[in-house]
């Protein structure tokens, strides 16, 4: 992570830059990284809150279905296609002596 940039910010850019280098829009692309349980699920999750360890955090990508096809689609019209992914956030380094 670069001076000046939260691990949110380059986790959102570096999902955007791969998407783009795919050959799809990746300015078109909306991601959210929110809690994935608890008390706080659905709420805006800080991947540099050191609280936040081992969390289950959820990261979402989705793009509208018509930025990234060809062919028209009534079925899918108006639809987006969406990536989601569940993990605990950090290393966990495990129990110290």
């Amino acid at each position: 992570v670069e001076d000046g940039d939260t691990p949110n910010e380059k986790l959102e850019r570096d999902l955007r830059n791969f998407v783009t280098a795919s050959g799809l829009p990746g300015s078109a692309m909306t991601v959210s990284i929110t809690y994935a349980e608890g008390d706080n699920e659905g709420d805006d999750f800080d991947l540099s809150d050191e609280n936040n360890e081992l969390q289950k955090v959820e990261i979402v990508a989705s793009l509208p279905y018509s930025q990234i096809s060809l062919f028209p689609n009534r079925y899918m019209g108006g639809k987006n296609v969406t990536a989601r992914l569940v993990m605990r956030s950090g290393f966990g380094g495990g129990i110290s002596n």
